[in-house]
């Protein structure tokens, strides 16, 4: 059961930040991709720092003192944002390719 949990927590904050920037579509002004990153972000950021306050206490090793709790204070919102980041230039690529290839006229 602990294990699982641990796990729930780490995939979420894998997950949610690509899923709340994809929730509504492609948003069509800076403004709604600015408002909808940060939103991506903080929620990637508050399940990694879930993830770091519950993996000792799960583990039973609550002494393993609180320098990953710190670290996921200061740094969390980097993992969101990478993930975010690699998201949105994968969407962009494939929209890319899908424009390319329906524009080339078949002989």
């Amino acid at each position: 059961m602990n294990e699982s949990t641990i796990q729930v927590l780490w995939l979420t904050s894998l997950a949610l930040p690509a899923l709340i920037f994809f929730a509504g579509g492609a948003p069509k002004r800076a403004s709604g991709i600015l408002v909808r990153s940060l939103l991506a972000i903080a929620g990637g950021w508050v399940f990694i720092d879930a993830y770091a306050q519950a993996a000792p206490i799960l583990h039973e090793h609550p002494s393993w003192g609180g320098a990953s709790q710190a670290f996921t204070k200061v740094f969390g919102w980097a993992h969101a944002a990478v993930i975010l980041a690699l998201s949105i230039s994968c969407q962009g690529l494939v929209s890319y390719l899908l424009r390319k290839s329906s524009s080339v006229p078949t002989p």
